[in-house]
């Protein structure tokens, strides 16, 4: 589900990126410059850091351990294999109860070049926070447990 999405992104960024060239070149100006072309693709990537954040937590609660490490970046998946996540997940359903669902995700300060997005996570018994960071590339270099968000 997760790679239709992305797919889905990426199609829809690679049309806009041609019918911006088509529309440049009928319109007799510049084509993207490279500079622009890494901007849209920082933009893409951006915006579906919420979307990828929430997938992991939905793999998680389906028990696909592997699918919820998709998008770790080299040392993350070193350093949090599918049967640690897996462990830790029922370590914190045994600690705040069943998995009850998730809520929206958030974006919140992290440094430069980095991006934060936790995702409120509500067990029986408590809500926490998956924080979720993403490198310059929009890979996950990051994974934490925090306080749960407040929603607005």
């Amino acid at each position: 589900m997760r790679s239709a999405r992305v797919t889905i992104v990426l199609f829809s960024c690679s049309l806009a990126l041609v019918s911006a060239s088509a529309l440049a070149t009928s319109a007799h100006l510049a084509p993207p410059s490279k500079a622009e072309l890494q901007t849209a693709a920082h933009t893409v990537t951006h915006i579906a850091e919420p979307s990828i954040a929430r997938a992991s937590i939905a793999a998680m609660a389906a028990g696909h351990w592997t699918e919820a490490t998709h998008g770790f970046d080299p040392v993350m998946h070193d350093a949090l294999t599918p049967t640690q996540l897996s462990q830790i997940w029922q370590q914190l359903q045994a600690k705040y109860g069943t998995y009850a669902g998730s809520g929206k995700a958030i974006s919140k300060p992290a440094p430069t070049p980095d991006r934060n997005v936790v995702v409120p996570v509500t067990f029986g018994k408590q809500a926490l926070g998956f924080q979720y960071t993403f490198d310059a590339s929009g890979k996950i270099g990051g994974l934490h447990l925090v306080p749960a968000p407040v929603q607005q």
